[in-house]
């Protein structure tokens, strides 16, 4: 279906396989998040899609329309630069668009996983190359079966091989015999092995790395102070859908997670919850975004028993950077949510 696409644009961007990588990327985003977000975005960007006058986007119209998120993670991936993931991706959209939602009539998120997921197995040429990438010693097998008979049957022995290689290393390890040290030597281990333990090690007490640690550490207390809560809250990694205030399915579970600890935050607890973008786009656009998401945030854990009295959203947009913003991983940083207390 995608064939041609992936020739032209590969060609023209310079991505040899990597075309394929990123067609795969853009499925993959499309089978999480639906069509219905990326075709709102193109349209308040003035481009019907479906009419067939548009045949690619520029770097702007590309990021307006998939969000900074999608582009900064192709980039890291592919090892590719921005402009060329931006120029690549918005030549590859309007092409994607049109096959899945043929005369803009957009199927159901049910439907349009159904048929997605049927296509990336099956990418032709550059495509099946990129999904080999990611399916390790799978992958290899698949793509040798692409070329002659030969080949295919190399592709078929090959996990056996593999196999026989791993059991008969196995055989050896277990079954061979290791030189024997002198006496002396023997009775030197034997000593070591049985001599008793002069030093007792003090047991480590780990930190916790991720919001759900944090919370589950939390949750096992039968009151929280607003520091161990916002400490615990600023470790939570909260998405959304590219481009809007939805937070994902992920996220929710995290935030009932939060909720169930919030509730046992000291009496007159207030925090403040603080959205944050990078630089891309719009600075009043961010502005609103960051502030729609903040609130998505808090009517998520109000939803959950939280008291809605405890919580003052805020939007900040890029004003308050914390990373380069100049850079993907610096941009990746800058989009956060960010917990307050008051």
């Amino acid at each position: 279906m995608f064939d041609e696409l992936l020739k032209s644009v590969g060609a023209k961007f310079g991505l040899g396989d990597k075309a394929g990588s990123l067609l795969t990327m853009l499925l993959g985003h499309f089978k999480e998040n639906g069509l219905e977000g990326v075709i709102e975005n193109l349209k308040e960007s003035g481009l019907d899609i479906f009419s067939g006058n548009v045949s690619s986007l520029d770097a702007k119209q590309t990021e307006h329309a998939l969000g900074g998120d999608f582009l900064d993670n192709a980039t890291g991936k592919l090892g590719l630069s921005r402009d060329t993931v931006a120029g690549a991706t918005g030549g590859m959209l309007p092409g994607v668009l049109n096959k899945l939602a043929p005369g803009g009539k957009i199927p159901s998120l049910g439907d349009l996983g159904g048929l997605i997921g049927g296509l990336l197995p099956n990418l032709g040429g550059l495509g099946a190359a990129a999904a080999g990438l990611t399916g390790g010693a799978a992958g290899l097998a698949g793509a040798a079966s692409g070329h002659t008979a030969t080949n295919g049957l190399v592709a078929k022995l090959l996990p056996l091989l593999l196999a026989g290689l791993i059991g008969a290393g196995g055989w050896f390890a277990c079954n061979s015999k290791k030189p024997e040290a002198p006496a002396g030597e023997k009775l030197a281990v034997q000593a070591l092995e049985v001599k008793p333990a002069t030093k007792t090690q003090t047991p480590v007490v780990e930190t916790p790395k991720t919001g759900a640690e944090a919370l589950k550490a939390l949750d096992a207390k039968t009151e929280v102070t607003g520091e161990e809560l916002v400490k615990a809250l600023n470790l939570c990694l909260i998405n959304f859908e590219t481009g809007k205030s939805v937070v994902t399915a992920e996220s929710k579970v995290l935030l009932t997670e939060a909720a169930a600890v919030i509730k046992k935050a000291t009496k007159g607890t207030k925090i403040e919850i603080g959205g944050h973008t990078d630089s891309s786009g719009n600075a009043n656009a961010n502005i609103k975004l960051s502030l729609d998401r903040a609130a998505a945030v808090k009517k998520t854990v109000v939803g959950l028993g939280c008291d809605p009295a405890m919580f003052e959203a805020k939007g900040f947009g890029s004003t308050k950077a914390v990373a380069d913003n100049g850079t993907a991983e610096g941009r990746a940083k800058n989009r956060r949510m960010e917990f307050r207390l008051l």
